[in-house]
């Protein structure tokens, strides 16, 4: 038993390829998702479960009692002042086990392949960069509307530390563990499983995202739990609200075919770290730029190239 899925042949290769060129293609999705390799069906069982299994060990031991307090973490804390936080550290743990360990070591499925292409990285950071600049910019001219320019009440509340911390922990742990895994693994792994079953792709690619962001939003349940929401219909419109977004990270990555620019996106959503915003208001100024990235990327991309492309033309 091998955890990833044996190569074809050259020949079998080239075939593949030839059939693969000459299928209908998916005009919108710019990832290349028949292009990945497969990992077995047990190694993504597997991982499903340790995630499953994490994600509820931490939120019953580690997010249910203060950060400070937690006997792993909290002198990692109490020692940065509290810019270290348990989000980050548990972020970049499940990061490590499941992707390093599980898919990379145990499945030989290199991080190029689940969107960590370094590659990539700046024009995520451009993107993101572009994304927070026009909520701040949106903010001044909505803020000077309404009043007086000041500073978000967030700001005031927890301080630029405090601010920053969150960011941290959302930069270099929430966002790249649940972008890799949720839309890097996932989503693409479940597409190439759905395709063994469906010929057509769209299809095939709407069962990847539903069922993967589905996972994406069950799989929440305990933080919601520890957070305090109360079972029945607020649970429900929560996990609603989670598969909503999932699904448009996933768009954002499918579209773009950068899982930097959706981690990017995906920080963005959970922490705008507008400085003059409300955070809903914010998130409200960070869907709309989203909207537009999503329409726009095609002309957006082109315009970035468009120096590379002209400085590999040859001269006359």
């Amino acid at each position: 038993m091998t955890a990833r899925e044996d190569s074809p042949s050259d020949e079998d290769a080239s075939n593949s390829s030839s059939a693969t060129n000459r299928a209908p293609r998916i005009n919108w999705v710019a990832l290349r998702l028949d292009e990945t390799p497969r990992i077995a069906l047990w190694l993504l069982v597997l991982v499903i479960i340790v995630k499953v299994s994490l994600t509820a060990f931490f939120n019953y031991t580690v997010f249910s009692v203060p950060p400070n307090q937690t006997p792993v973490f909290g002198p990692i804390m109490r020692a940065t002042g509290g810019l270290v936080t348990s989000q980050l550290l548990v972020g970049l743990f499940q990061l490590g086990v499941i992707i390093g360990g599980l898919v990379w070591l145990v499945g030989g499925l290199h991080p190029v392949h689940v969107g960590l292409d370094r590659d990539d990285l700046r024009e995520g950071i451009i993107v993101t960069g572009v994304l927070w600049v026009v909520v701040q910019l949106v903010g001044v001219v909505v803020s000077g509307i309404t009043g007086p320019v000041t500073f978000s009440p967030l700001w005031q509340a927890i301080g630029s530390r405090g601010m920053l911390s969150n960011l941290l922990a959302e930069v270099f742990g929430t966002a790249p563990m649940e972008e890799t895994i949720y839309r890097g693994l996932f989503l693409t792994q479940g597409y190439l499983l759905a395709r063994r079953l469906i010929d057509d792709r769209r299809a095939s690619l709407g069962l990847a995202v539903v069922g993967s962001q589905l996972l994406f939003a069950l799989v929440h349940i305990p933080a919601r739990l520890v957070a305090g929401t109360q079972l029945g219909l607020p649970l429900w419109q929560d996990l609603l609200i989670t598969f909503v977004l999932g699904s448009i990270f996933a768009l954002v990555y499918l579209r773009t075919g950068n899982l930097f620019v959706a981690m990017g996106v995906h920080v963005l959503s959970n922490d705008p770290t507008s400085l003059f915003l409300t955070q809903p208001i914010a998130r409200v100024v960070v869907g709309l730029c989203v909207l537009i990235l999503l329409l726009g990327w095609p002309r957006l991309h082109r315009l970035r190239m468009m120096p590379n492309e002209d400085a590999n033309t040859p001269t006359q």
